[in-house]
């Protein structure tokens, strides 16, 4: 499902680094985040908050028993461009209802892996047709990974997921509903999921010093993953200040507040500081990595087998292997059955053999008898 908006809002796009002029000498760039994690944990809501803007539609969740019966995962996609100061940014949201929300998940991650193998491959098929063609660009530059905010860290289909497309993809990964942790709970969250991070060797991004300075890239690299609290909502506080947040019977929850929420630093990571980082990244070293591996295990011309059929031909060839395997082994049965057999022959026939002879030697012998006993005849006679 694709939907296109257009839109002029004010999203900091003139904060960009300095080498942003790369960008403006096009007027215009693409620019795809990806939104992974299970139903329920603010994808939409920090989305329209990130760029102060209805970017994607809340859910009704009225198709939800449905889409449980169904067990079926999806990929929506949600355009709208932006217009800030003479540059337009094609923004591409993608979503992926159905994501974690089953009793078995198991492969759920190999369709958002499959769709951007499938973005990368569009993009290799248009690259080897002509350099100087306009190309549809569809690439990813940045999934932002939501978690639960549970005790654990992460659950084991997170870090299976997080391992899948960390090759393929900038992730980022994002506490959700962070307004439901204290702030030592917060931080002690943040130490064990960078703990199991490290310890399974998930890929995520980094953002660089050259990007920004190394001080602001110290902050983000220190703040990951990034807790936040998504809201559109406008709250009066009690000073009278007119803020974005959660109001609760306990107090407010600001959008903003540095204390306990990372928003600012995820809209700088994404949009202020290296958003040029996430893109040149995507383009020099992902979708490079993609082609180099493709260009090598493949034919020129040839399409790319997806993992569905790449399995079902796997398995064909296990099929045939099993095949050829028994067809080998009945082979080799019949001929050592055979083999016995003429073994057998043979010395049957090797017994026949010597007992003619010992009968032609006893003929023999009687004959040479014989000829004694007419020879003895004769002489007398």
């Amino acid at each position: 499902m694709v939907m296109n908006e257009k839109a002029r809002v004010l999203v900091n796009l003139d904060s960009l680094p300095p080498n942003r002029d790369q960008f403006i000498m096009k007027k215009e760039c693409n620019y795809t985040i990806l939104l992974c994690g299970s139903m329920g944990l603010g994808k939409t809501t920090l989305c329209n908050t990130l760029f102060s803007s209805p970017v994607k539609k809340q859910h009704t969740y009225k198709g939800i028993n449905k889409l449980g019966v169904e067990k079926v995962m999806t990929i929506e996609s949600h355009k709208m461009d932006i217009e800030e100061n003479g540059l337009t940014v094609h923004l591409s949201i993608i979503d992926t209802p159905g994501f974690g929300d089953f009793i078995n998940n198991t492969g759920c991650w190999d369709t958002v892996a499959e769709y951007l193998h499938d973005q990368h491959e569009q993009y290799l098929v248009q690259d080897q047709k002509s350099l100087q063609a306009n190309r549809d660009d569809n690439r990813v530059h940045v999934c932002l990974y939501f978690i639960k905010p549970v005790s654990c860290g992460l659950m084991p289909l997170d870090v299976i997921a997080m391992q899948e497309l960390g090759p393929h993809v900038n992730l980022i990964p994002i506490i959700a509903k962070a307004d439901t942790l204290t702030v030592n709970e917060l931080s002690r969250l943040k130490s064990k999921i960078m703990n199991i991070i490290e310890a399974q060797k998930i890929m995520i991004f980094r953002p660089s010093a050259e990007a920004s300075t190394p001080e602001i890239a110290k902050s983000l690299n220190d703040a990951m993953p990034f807790a936040v609290i998504g809201s559109t909502k406008k709250i009066l506080t009690e000073e009278g200040h007119q803020v974005i947040g959660r109001k609760y019977p306990w107090g407010v929850s600001t959008v903003n507040d540095e204390s306990y929420s990372d928003f600012l630093k995820l809209k700088d990571l994404l949009i202020k500081h290296h958003m040029l980082e996430l893109i040149q990244r995507t383009e020099y070293q992902v979708y490079e990595n993609y082609r180099k591996a493709q260009l090598l295990s493949r034919k020129t011309g040839l399409p790319r087998l997806k993992k569905a059929e790449s399995k079902l031909l796997t398995e064909k060839q296990t099929a045939i292997h099993k095949r050829i395997s028994k067809l080998a082994a009945e082979s080799e049965r019949e001929y050592k059955e055979r083999e016995q057999e003429m073994v057998k022959r043979r010395d049957q026939l090797n017994k026949n053999l010597e007992q003619y002879h010992n009968e032609i030697r006893s003929l023999e012998k009687e004959v040479e008898a014989l000829k004694i006993v007419l020879a003895e005849k004769t002489t007398k006679a």
